[in-house]
């Protein structure tokens, strides 16, 4: 019996070990591709001494979890014992490399945001991301999984029968299985050990860190499941006193608060008794990074450098979360996320009752229209819209198909082709009343969509040599080719948009509010926060003087800001009441962060919280610098802090969203 055990054990073990050389391999081959074809700015040292552990710590961990159950199969059949660990183990290799293909796309680690997509969206997201992927991605599924077939379900002489190193190989399983399990907690790595925010992501394992991600957020679920009202009452009564800025005034509402509007942007305007029209166009993928005066990566947007100089600027703008499903809800109504996937996915569009600028600028005799080239169930985008009466709305379906043409395999029509369709529909309607359009642009998301030849490789070389770019600096931004041609792209379609905008009669009294949903995801990111930095720029033929702001502020800053001006320089009329998050932007010139807010992650889950200078992802705290740098802070009473704050806006969010406590009707 021992002597049988022991020969199914080293089977075992031996696969495992086949497992990991297949890890590791798939990791060494990640290597070489991101480093040839990416030139990323890493340490491949590090990288790989942190990637190998962590391979090996999960190659461990899954066979303390499948030991037991194996060696019980073993006394009844042992080759069906067998047939089951080869098939587990090829299942996770193939998991391996559906989640690298997955990373070279994207850049990106995958979480258990797979989960809240509907299989419209998981379509949508395939078939527009399939494009992405290159042929070395494809060479690597095709070698690696015919290499795992061979050690992991075809080859046989893989049982070890030297005695020595029989017992060699008990001793090293022994010891990594101990390690392992001394170190379970530290299995996902700490992004404060790594110099740069790729080299954390890179040296996650990938299959351990979706598992990871997935616990984590099922935990989370469970906290905010059963919330007894004194956990309730007591995170009420600390928000309000982290927020007394705010006047709350309900106490079955607890965001609602009626303190007069602070006009920020008063100075900046005129006083009229004419109504403006507001223009909001959201981006999509427009970054800091290479927009605007602190772009490290390279200028990329002229046109839109041209216009924040005549414009008004805030060179620390974050975004409230890090994908497109939190533009909306953030930009036009300042609302808490829900959950998974942020407030616009909430129930199928069941929302609990809430205002935005839509409806209350509807109630101030404006006309409301949404423009957008994609398909518009991406994300319950029309369930959103819908429940806040816009006017009008244009989507791919609505577009002139002779006119226009969509390329195959993207997400919509080109930008250029957006903003066309717009003025067409703009001129037919002879709009007398004051309008607030609303715009979503697809252009720079992967894969990427121009429809025309001029933006090639060739143009692009040409417009670094003219930016005086040459040599390796030259060679990597090439690597980004599609991409940084998409934002020049952009930039040329927002060109065109003004120009036209120009030619109309309503332009001189038209403010315009441009903004990007999240960063991209194209180039490595420096750290977490830079996911979220994004352009703000205020542009209008009204504005009474030009100015730069570096104190920080955020999407839900928005629409409190245009209702402030809109009341006080417009004598438009509000609502006293209000729910918005934030109480409006800061125009303080230098670097500061007077506001804290929570920021959502893919998922739309709370990980992260930023405020007083200080940044808390995933437990861990940072200091923020004037050029949103992340610098480790280990003070442990600011972080208990800022995990107790994380935890009572969670506790808040979901009751007043699960129970329509919002704001009352």
């Amino acid at each position: 019996m021992v002597k049988i055990l022991k020969a199914n054990f080293l089977k075992f073990l031996t696969l495992h070990f086949l497992f990991a050389l297949l890890l590791i391999g798939l990791r060494v081959f990640e290597q070489v591709v991101l480093n040839f074809y990416q030139s990323l700015n890493f340490n491949p040292v590090l990288y790989i001494g942190y990637g190998i552990n962590f391979d090996c710590l999960f190659v461990a961990a899954c066979s303390v979890f499948l030991l037991v159950p194996y060696l019980l199969i073993t006394l009844w059949n042992a080759r069906v014992a067998i047939v089951i660990i080869r098939i587990i183990l090829f299942i996770l290799l193939f998991i391996h490399l559906a989640l690298t293909q997955y990373f070279f796309a994207t850049l990106t680690l995958l979480d258990d945001t797979l989960f809240y997509f509907n299989i419209g969206e998981i379509n949508q997201t395939i078939f527009g991301e399939a494009t992405n992927f290159h042929w070395y991605t494809w060479a690597l599924l095709a070698f690696f999984l015919s290499l795992g077939i061979w050690l992991l379900l075809i080859k046989r002489a893989w049982f070890i029968q030297n005695a020595k190193l029989q017992v060699l190989f008990i001793i090293i399983y022994g010891v990594v299985v101990f390690a392992t399990i001394k170190n379970l907690k530290t299995t996902v790595p700490a992004q404060f050990r790594f110099d740069n925010y790729m080299e954390y992501q890179l040296s996650n394992n990938k299959a351990l860190y979706f598992i990871h991600t997935y616990i984590i957020n099922s935990e989370n679920k469970k906290k905010y499941k059963d919330i007894t009202p004194e956990e309730l009452k007591e995170a009420i009564k600390r928000y309000h006193k982290d927020h007394s800025y705010f006047n709350f005034c309900n106490e079955n509402y607890p965001l609602v608060h009626n303190e007069p509007y602070e006009n920020s942007l008063g100075e900046y305007f005129p006083e009229r008794k004419e109504k403006p029209n507001i223009v909001i166009l959201i981006c999509e993928s427009m970054s800091a990074s290479f927009c605007g005066p602190s772009a490290y990566l390279g200028h990329f947007t002229p046109f839109l450098d041209s216009l924040i100089d005549k414009s008004l600027y805030w060179n620390n703008f974050l975004s409230n979360a890090e994908h497109t499903y939190g533009a909306l809800p953030n930009v036009l109504a300042s609302l808490p996320y829900c959950g998974e996937r942020g407030f616009i996915n909430y129930v199928n569009g069941n929302y609990p009752f809430h205002n935005s600028l839509i409806t209350l600028l509807h109630k101030n005799n404006y006309r409301t229209n949404f423009f957008y080239g994609g398909w518009i169930g991406f994300d319950h985008t029309d369930n959103f819209i819908k429940y806040n009466q816009v006017d009008y709305y244009l989507d791919e379906s609505k577009f002139n198909k002779t006119k226009y043409h969509k390329k195959e395999k993207t997400w919509g029509y080109n930008d250029k082709d957006l903003f066309n369709q717009a003025f067409e529909v703009m001129n037919g309607e002879n709009i007398k009343s004051p309008y607030l359009d609303i715009y979503l642009t697809l252009s720079m998301h992967d894969p990427y969509n121009m429809l025309t030849k001029e933006y090639d490789k060739t143009y692009l070389e040409r417009c670094l040599e003219k930016q005086g770019i040459k040599g390796e600096r030259k060679r990597n931004l090439m690597n980004y080719s599609d991409g940084i041609l998409s934002i020049m792209f952009t930039d040329d379609a927002l060109k065109g948009f003004f120009e036209n905008y120009k030619k109309r009669s309503d332009f001189e009294n038209t403010i315009f509010f441009i903004t990007g949903d999240h960063n991209m995801y194209l180039f490595p990111l420096k750290n977490p926060l830079e996911t979220y930095h994004v352009p703000l720029i205020i542009y209008s033929p009204m504005l009474i003087k030009k100015e730069q702001f570096s104190a920080v502020s955020f999407h839900s800053d928005i629409t409190p800001a245009i209702i402030a001006l809109l009341q006080n320089n417009f004598n438009l009329n509000f609502p006293s009441e209000k729910h918005w998050l934030a109480r409006g932007l800061d125009t303080y010139k230098d670097f500061r962060m007077r506001n804290e807010m929570p920021l959502a992650s893919f998922n739309g889950n709370y990980s992260t919280y930023i405020g007083n200078g200080h940044f808390l992802i995933n437990n861990e705290l940072y200091k923020v610098d004037k050029n949103l740098n992340l610098l480790p802070y280990p003070a442990e009473e600011i972080r208990k802090e800022f995990l107790q704050k994380l935890n009572d806006f969670s506790i808040i969010n979901l009751f007043v969203t699960g129970n329509n406590k919002i704001i009352s009707r």
